[in-house]
């Protein structure tokens, strides 16, 4: 896989993407802060994929962004919970500094999300069971600790 290769896909799986964003930002949402497990994550886009050609010229004009800037890269995602998503829906921040520090840390976090991606594959057989595995793993070990929390 090239870097051009690892990108959200509408409508495919994005459980490997997905996965490694989670691991580069530390398993946490980026808006809310909160430490956050496979199952109750989202991939989103910084800037909303739904951005029409001006709103992603006037986006990249403010945020000093390359003409090469991909709506669908690494350099424009991050994970978030399922509540900070609905509440974020189709918009950018309330403010542009917050943003900023968002795109940052995605470029910043783009070429080892990359090397990350390319170490499981382009979706073979394997990486997807060992996906499903660490998945798997993820929602028992927090019911695992919940259970450790109620029973002493």
């Amino acid at each position: 896989m090239t870097g051009e290769d690892v990108r959200y896909r509408s409508g495919g799986d994005n459980s490997i993407l997905k996965m490694v964003l989670l691991e580069q930002w530390q398993n946490r949402c980026y808006m809310c802060g909160r430490p956050k497990d496979f199952t109750d994550t989202q991939i989103d886009h910084l800037i909303p994929q739904s951005s029409s050609a001006a709103e992603l010229r006037d986006s990249k004009k403010q945020y000093s962004l390359a003409s090469s800037f991909d709506l669908h890269g690494p350099e424009n995602l991050a994970p978030i919970c399922s509540k900070c998503n609905r509440e974020k829906s189709n918009q950018t921040f309330k403010g542009a500094g917050v943003m900023l520090l968002a795109l940052s840390k995605a470029a910043k976090l783009r070429p080892d999300v990359i090397a990350a991606c390319n170490k499981f594959g382009s979706g073979t057989r394997l990486s997807n069971h060992l996906l499903r595995s660490v998945a798997a793993d993820l929602t028992q070990t927090k019911a695992r600790e919940v259970f450790e929390t109620y029973n002493g």
